[in-house]
């Protein structure tokens, strides 16, 4: 309701302030036309009396009682005062003084005066008295500007109603879906994760105004934001309760192996306490993974400098051949330089992996990477780490020479059984563990690609799933080349 008032009392008062506006306007306009309108009839009654009295004293060289009846009725009737003397200034004859014009002050009256002749001599002189046209309003013209008021304040009243109406439709138009999308964010804050707004509904109430998709787009907005808290809240779950199973796991076996060295069954040899320096060591290896899992909720810090990415992956490759050797994989590295023109002042250029970023966070994308590919490997199995420079325009810095490549271009593929067609877009995000039979053979925490994605971006970056069969999995990392 509270957008509703808003509406009508934004309404009503531009309604009153445009209501207001006309009226002085039309006011304001209606004077300067009427007193223009009037100055310009003045201006041609006053030619019109001084043609007909100076053309007939030049020819009679007096005025006829016809004439004079006509110029008393027209100054009493038009509100002229009318005067001839002779040349001493002796009024020969004068009209009535208009009724309505007895006490007007006499700095509001002008007056004109003409020479008259007869026979080529100056024998009289014309005056004529009237009041200024601004003075100068009469019965009709002043009950004209009335009724014109009265009409305007009668339309105003009309469009203040008529806004009252409109801001009420239009603040019911669109409060109704603010209202309900209210009460779904109220009931999201309160933990309802399944509440989402009715999309076809919105676009119903507002389909007759393209100006209002605003509304539908903060729809969507809502339902997005709902859709990833409710996704965010099941990775949570789903991780608490596989930490809980983590956890009960070796504290289990720890339990019933030191229970039985209490009551005397097991006496503790070296194989017997081998297996609980193990399950030690799993424990602390989920509680790194759980420190781990914690700095990632952190944004990540760079300090970015010049590094080589084709020695950062041969050091990656050296550091896994042990972990490989284990499953017997096959560790292979593969840097593809563009071919080195001669004489070209770019062939240096060409052969460089030489990019602007993090060496410790760069080596943490690779790794990352190989201990995934090796991880989900098959014993036997063979993975690659290919580096590359790629022409094709970067989407972070793009240029048009051909002679300078736009983005290093990093891929590791595996000989693993692949990922889930339903998994691929989520592999990337916190906490997303896809095949939890498999992952807890394999170990981990669900992190490690989200680091990979979040270093990506942090270098301009991007990450993604190339490729992903039964017979193995490619991921690609496009880095931009330093400039």
């Amino acid at each position: 309701m509270k957008l509703t008032k808003r509406f009508i009392s934004f309404f009503l008062s531009v309604a009153t302030m445009a209501i207001l506006l006309t009226l002085l306007l039309s006011n304001l306009t209606v004077q300067s036309s009427f007193q223009e309108y009037l100055s310009n009839r003045q201006d041609q009654d006053i030619e019109l009396i001084k043609a007909s009295i100076i053309r007939e004293y030049q020819e009679q060289g007096t005025l006829s009682t016809p004439s004079l009846a006509w110029l008393s009725h027209m100054a009493v009737m038009d509100g002229y005062h009318i005067i001839i003397t002779d040349r001493q200034k002796n009024i020969l004859w004068q009209s009535p003084i208009p009724r309505h014009d007895h006490d007007a002050p006499r700095e509001q009256w002008q007056e004109v005066s003409f020479p008259m002749h007869h026979d080529d001599q100056y024998t009289a002189h014309l005056y004529i008295h009237y009041r200024a046209a601004k003075f100068f309003w009469a019965d009709p013209d002043i009950a004209f500007v009335k009724h014109l008021n009265q009409n305007l304040l009668i339309a105003g009243f009309v469009t203040i109603l008529l806004s009252l109406i409109v801001s009420l439709l239009l603040g019911r138009y669109l409060a109704k879906p603010l209202i309900k999308m209210t009460e779904v964010t109220q009931k999201l804050q309160q933990g309802d994760l399944t509440q989402r707004v009715n999309l076809p509904e919105v676009k119903k109430e507002i389909a007759s105004s393209r100006e209002l998709d605003e509304i539908n787009q903060l729809a969507q907005s809502i339902n997005h934001l709902a859709n990833s808290l409710e996704e965010q809240e099941s990775l949570r779950k789903t991780l608490t309760a596989d930490v809980a199973h983590e956890l009960r796991t070796p504290l289990t076996t720890l339990q019933s192996y030191i229970e039985a060295f209490l009551d005397g069954l097991w006496e503790p040899d070296e194989k017997k306490l081998k297996v609980c320096f193990q399950e030690c060591e799993r424990l602390k290896k989920l509680a790194q993974d759980l420190e781990l899992l914690a700095s990632s909720e952190v944004k990540l810090a760079y300090q970015k400098e010049l590094v080589d990415l084709s020695l950062l992956a041969e050091e990656a490759i050296e550091l896994y051949q042990a972990t490989a050797k284990d499953k017997n994989i096959t560790l292979l590295l593969d840097i593809e330089r563009l071919d080195e023109e001669e004489n070209s002042k770019d062939a240096q250029d060409l052969t460089s992996f030489t990019m602007l970023g993090d060496r410790y966070r760069l080596m943490q994308l690779i790794t990352n990477l190989l201990d995934n590919a090796i991880k989900y490997s098959d014993v036997g199995g063979t993975v690659s780490l290919a580096l590359q420079r790629e022409r094709a325009p970067f989407a972070v810095e793009q240029s048009t020479s051909k002679n300078q490549p736009e983005s290093f271009v990093l891929r590791i593929c595996d000989t693993g059984p692949g990922i889930a067609a339903t998994d691929i877009p989520y592999v990337f995000e916190r906490f997303y563990r896809g095949d939890k039979s498999r992952r807890r053979l394999t170990g981990g925490s669900g992190i490690g690609l989200a680091i990979v994605k979040a270093v990506a971006q942090g270098h301009n970056g991007s990450v993604e799933v190339e490729k992903s069969t039964s017979e193995g999995t490619t991921m690609k990392v496009i880095l931009p080349v330093k400039k």
